[in-house]
C-alpha cells in the first residue's frame, strides 16, 4: 500500500536504490574492480539501469561490463588513472554505455 501512496519521482528513487543494492552484491571469491564500481555506479546515476527489471539488473551489468572491456578499456583505465570524472571522461562514459544499451535494446526478446 505505501507504494501505491507514493509520487512517480519518489517510486522512481525507491526503484533505483533497489538496483543499486542488486548491484553491489558481489560475490566473495569475484571482488569487483574499483574501476568497475565506479563504471556501475555512474551507470546507475545516469538512469541506464531504470527500465531493466530488477531480476535482470545483475546479468544486464555483467554484459555491460564485459561490453566496456571490449570496447572501451581506454575508459576503465582512464577512471583509474584520473582518479575524477572529468567532462572528457564523463562524455566517454556516456558514449560507451550508449552503445552498450543500444546493444540490449536491440536484443530480440526471449
Amino acid at each position: 500500500q505505501f507504494g501505491s501512496d507514493l509520487d512517480q519521482y519518489t517510486q522512481q528513487q525507491l526503484d533505483r536504490g533497489s538496483r543499486i543494492v542488486e548491484l553491489f552484491k558481489q560475490p566473495a571469491s569475484m571482488p569487483r574492480s574499483i574501476g568497475e564500481q565506479i563504471l556501475i555506479l555512474w551507470t546507475i546515476n545516469h538512469g541506464f539501469f531504470d527500465d531493466i527489471p530488477l531480476k535482470n539488473v545483475l546479468e544486464a551489468s555483467t554484459q555491460m561490463l564485459n561490453h566496456c572491456q571490449t570496447t572501451s578499456a581506454d575508459v576503465l583505465d582512464l577512471i583509474i588513472s584520473k582518479k575524477e570524472l572529468t567532462d572528457e571522461l564523463n562524455h566517454r562514459l556516456e558514449k560507451a554505455i550508449s552503445s552498450w544499451k543500444q546493444t540490449i535494446t536491440q536484443a530480440p526478446s526471449s
